[in-house]
């Protein structure tokens, strides 16, 4: 066995999709890229690679102050290119993310 530790460092332009906005809750779409550097054990051996995703999602927001707390949910897809895998191809992963916002 070994151990591998990934690391993707990426980065997104969000749209909030003010027409379908509909009293706290708000839909969005991202998109973004970033890069991949996979260690292996020992740090013996780098690979890197190359990151683009799409998502589309809401955020729900608990009251209309402008310092205000919310949740957002996102699903989409990220290709990747590059890094660690058995096969020397462009992959694709799906995505799906939930949290807790704030706005300051």
């Amino acid at each position: 066995t070994e151990t591998m530790t990934q690391y993707v460092i990426d980065g997104s332009a969000v749209l909030h999709l003010a027409p379908f906005h509909h009293g706290r809750l708000v839909p969005f779409i991202a998109g973004g890229a970033g890069y991949i550097r996979d260690l292996h054990e020992g740090s013996e051996l780098i690979e890197t690679g190359v990151e683009y995703h799409g998502l589309a999602g809401i955020k729900w927001w608990f009251s209309d102050h402008p310092n205000r707390l919310g949740i957002r949910g996102e699903g989409g897809f990220s290709i990747r290119n590059g890094g660690f895998d058995f096969r020397d191809e462009r992959r694709t992963v799906p995505i799906a993310t939930a949290g807790l916002v704030y706005i300051f």
